[in-house]
């Protein structure tokens, strides 16, 4: 069953004080984003982000690695489950992504086709098994303008995430009859353990494991978890 037509519908709340400015934050849609304004400047504003947080760390060598998204269907090939959403925060009246972030269900590793060929499996590729009795979401592609990081935005970003789950969550099993309790909450993201790791550990994410990204890389991936308060 899908969520409802409220949850569903692209909308606007206030979003964070910038600068001292009021923002506003819209939540669509995967099909919702494609027909948005904000399409054009979504791409720039992600590898921007992730361009400035890599050169914090140069020892790493990420920036040789070139941008983190090639074009934007690299970014939607990520949100292909149906209930995905996506956060962009703007000026009012702006198409400017001033900050992003966007989740999708989590249902588990990519199940194997044992009559393919042998693919290695990538580092950044959860391995764990959805837990039993929990829906679980995958926090993917965070990012803001290089001149807003450090203003509270992320972590701004990430409690609409956690609370847009919540309700996205109630209203799909208050709809269905007879239906039980809402399962518990949990998210699921990786991340570079020498660039966020300490952020999302300060905010109530739990090491599963580590992985290396491999030979000639400098850095380590994290797979964490956290339980979403209902």
């Amino acid at each position: 069953m899908g969520i409802s037509p409220a949850l569903s519908a692209p909308r606007l709340i206030p979003g964070p004080l910038i600068h001292g400015l009021k923002t506003t934050a819209s939540i669509f849609s995967v099909p919702q984003l494609v027909q948005s304004p904000f399409l054009p400047s979504l791409l720039s504003t992600i590898n921007q982000a992730f361009a400035a947080s890599h050169s914090l760390r140069p020892e790493l060598f990420l920036q040789s690695h070139g941008p983190r998204l090639s074009s934007i269907e690299d970014f939607l090939s990520n949100l292909q489950d149906p209930e995905s959403f996506i956060i962009i925060v703007s000026r009012p009246g702006s198409d400017e992504v001033i900050a992003t972030s966007s989740a999708r269900r989590y249902i588990g590793p990519p199940v194997k086709d044992s009559a393919a060929v042998e693919v290695k499996e990538s580092p950044w590729t959860r391995t764990i098994e959805v837990e039993p009795g929990a829906e679980e979401w995958e926090l993917k592609l965070m990012a803001t303008q290089p001149d807003v990081q450090g203003q509270g935005v992320a972590a701004w970003m990430m409690a609409l995430v956690e609370r847009e789950i919540v309700a996205r969550s109630q209203a799909k099993w208050a709809a269905r009859e007879g239906a039980a309790a809402v399962p518990r909450l949990k998210m699921v993201l990786c991340t570079l353990r020498e660039l966020k790791g300490e952020f999302y550990l300060r905010r109530g994410y739990l090491k599963d494991y580590e992985t290396s990204r491999g030979d000639g890389f400098q850095f380590h991936i994290l797979h964490l978890s956290k339980t979403i308060e209902t």
